[in-house]
C-alpha cells in the first residue's frame, strides 16, 4: 500500500504535565522540550496550588528559552478554589500574548473566574466549555480579542448574551452550545452586527426552536461571512423548515447541521440544490426509506447541474436495510460522486453492506467514508480498506469497537485505524466535533 502522507510537522512540540509528577521531573521535561515547546497541558483533576506555583516560577525563569510557548490548557483540572485560579490567571496575564487558553470539561470555574478569563490576552482560541458550575452573569467590559470563543454549557442566558456579544472584537468562531438561549437568544444573535463576520457558529442544543433558528437565518445575507452553521438538537420541525431553507438561499453557508431535530425529509431536499451548500448533516432525524430514494435523485440532479460533490451525514436515521440497499444501488447507477458520506450506526444488514461495497466498485465515488457501528465483518472491512488504500486523498473510518462475533472483525478494525489514523481525519461533517483536527492532543 502506498504510504499515506502526513501533514508537514510544525517545528514545535506539546507537553503534558500530570499531578503526580514532581517539580524536578517537570522541569527536566521542560528543559528537554526547550525552544520547540508551543503548548503546555495540565492533565488530571487534582493539582495543588503549590504545584502550579513551582511550575510557573520555573517557566518565568526560563522564559527567554521558551519563545514558542503560547498555549496553556487545563482540561478537567478542578479549579473551584478562586485563589488557585487567581494564581493561574496572574501567570497567564504576565506571560504575554497567548494563542490558546482552555479551561474546560469540569474545571468548575466560579462566575467571577469566568469573567476574568474573558480578559486574558488570548488571540487564538479561548475555551470555557463545561467550565462553569452555574449561570454566568457577564458584566460590560473591555473587548475579548480571541478569534475562537467556545462557551459550551456555561450557563449563558439571553440577557447575559446581550451584554456579552458587543465585547467580542474580531471573533470568527463562536460556540454557544448547550446554553438555554431559546428563541429569545436567537433573536439577540440575529440583531448582533458581529454575526455577519463569523465564519462558524455552533448553536447545538440551545433550544432555538423554529422561531430562533429562523431569526438567525433571516438575518444572514450574501454579505455575511458565515460558512459553518450547527443547528442540531434544537427542536426544529418539519413545519418550520421551509422558511428556514428559503432564508438560507440568500446566505453563503457551506456547511449546515440539522442533526437530531424532528425532520422527516420532505423539506430537506431543497437544501441539496443550494449552490453554496457543500456539507449537510441530517443524522439522528426520523428519515425513512422514501427519503433516501428522493435524496439519491436529488443528488443526481445536483451533479447534473454542475454543483460540487456534497459531504453528507446520515448517521442513525430510521431507514431499513432494504431502503439502504436501494439507496446504494441508485447512487451507483447514477455514478454519484460524494466528497464525504457518514452512515454510522444504521444497523445495516449483511446484504446492505455488500451492496455498498459493490456500489463503491461500480459507479459510486466516495472520497471519505464513515461506516462505523454497522456490524461490518472482517471480510467487508478488508474489502473497504483495500478499496480506499487506492484513493489518493481518501479516508476510511470503520470505528474501533465491535459487538460483532464475526471472527477477526476487531483485528480488521485495527488495521483500518493504523492505515487511516484519526490524526488525519479531514475536517468535514463525517465526524463529531470531538474529532475536529484543532482538538487533537486534548
Amino acid at each position: 500500500m502506498p504510504k499515506r502522507k502526513v501533514p508537514a510537522a510544525q517545528k514545535s512540540s506539546a507537553l503534558t504535565v500530570f499531578p503526580w509528577e514532581t517539580t524536578v521531573e517537570v522541569a527536566g521535561r521542560l528543559r528537554e522540550a526547550g525552544g520547540s515547546l508551543a503548548r503546555l497541558q495540565f492533565s488530571g483533576r487534582h493539582f495543588e496550588r503549590e504545584q502550579f506555583a513551582e511550575v510557573f516560577t520555573f517557566l518565568e525563569q526560563n522564559k527567554k528559552r521558551l519563545t514558542k510557548l503560547d498555549s496553556f490548557l487545563f482540561p478537567g483540572v478542578m479549579l473551584r478554589d478562586d485563589r488557585t485560579f487567581d494564581l493561574i490567571h496572574r501567570f497567564l496575564c504576565g506571560w504575554g500574548q497567548l494563542q490558546s487558553v482552555q479551561f474546560e470539561r469540569g474545571s468548575f470555574l466560579s462566575k467571577k473566574s469566568i469573567g476574568k478569563c474573558l480578559l486574558l490576552p488570548c488571540r487564538g482560541r479561548l475555551s470555557l466549555r463545561f467550565a462553569s458550575s452555574g449561570s454566568v452573569r457577564v458584566a460590560r467590559g473591555p473587548a475579548v480579542r480571541a478569534k475562537k470563543i467556545w462557551l459550551d454549557f456555561c450557563g449563558i442566558t439571553p440577557s447575559s448574551l446581550k451584554v456579552l456579544l458587543p465585547r467580542f472584537a474580531g471573533v470568527k468562531e463562536l460556540d454557544l452550545c448547550r446554553n438555554a438561549l431559546g428563541a429569545t437568544g436567537g433573536k439577540v444573535l440575529a440583531s448582533w452586527k458581529g454575526l455577519h463576520e463569523l465564519d462558524c457558529l455552533d448553536m447545538l442544543s440551545t433550544g432555538l426552536g423554529d422561531a430562533g433558528a429562523l431569526a438567525i437565518c433571516t438575518a444572514l445575507s450574501p454579505q455575511s461571512k458565515l460558512q459553518t452553521f450547527y443547528l442540531g438538537q434544537n427542536g426544529i420541525t418539519e413545519r418550520g423548515l421551509p422558511r428556514l431553507v428559503a432564508a438560507l438561499k440568500g446566505a453563503r453557508v457551506r456547511t449546515l447541521s440539522l442533526a437530531a431535530n424532528a425532520l422527516k425529509g420532505s423539506h430537506v431536499l431543497p437544501l441539496v440544490q443550494n449552490e453554496h451548500l457543500i456539507g449537510l448533516n441530517v443524522g439522528n432525524n426520523p428519515l425513512r426509506d422514501a427519503f433516501l430514494l428522493r435524496l439519491a435523485e436529488a443528488l443526481r440532479e445536483r451533479q447534473a447541474g454542475g454543483k460540487p460533490p456534497m459531504e453528507l451525514n446520515l448517521a442513525e436515521i430510521k431507514a431499513t436495510p432494504r431502503g439502504w440497499r436501494k439507496f446504494f444501488h441508485t447512487l451507483a447507477e447514477n455514478a454519484t460522486v460524494l466528497a464525504a458520506l457518514s452512515i454510522e450506526h444504521n444497523a445495516l444488514d449483511g446484504a446492505a453492506r455488500d451492496v455498498l461495497i459493490a456500489a463503491l466498485n461500480s459507479g459510486l465515488e466516495v472520497r471519505q467514508l464513515n461506516v462505523s457501528q454497522n456490524e461490518m465483518t472482517a471480510r467487508q472491512i478488508g474489502a473497504l480498506r483495500r478499496l480506499f488504500a487506492k484513493k489518493k486523498d481518501g479516508y476510511l473510518y470503520t470505528g474501533y469497537l465491535t459487538s460483532s462475533r464475526a471472527q477477526g472483525a476487531g483485528a480488521a478494525l485495527e488495521k483500518v485505524m493504523r492505515e487511516f489514523p484519526t490524526s488525519l481525519i479531514p475536517d468535514c461533517l463525517l465526524w463529531s466535533r470531538t474529532y475536529a483536527k484543532d482538538m487533537s492532543g486534548i
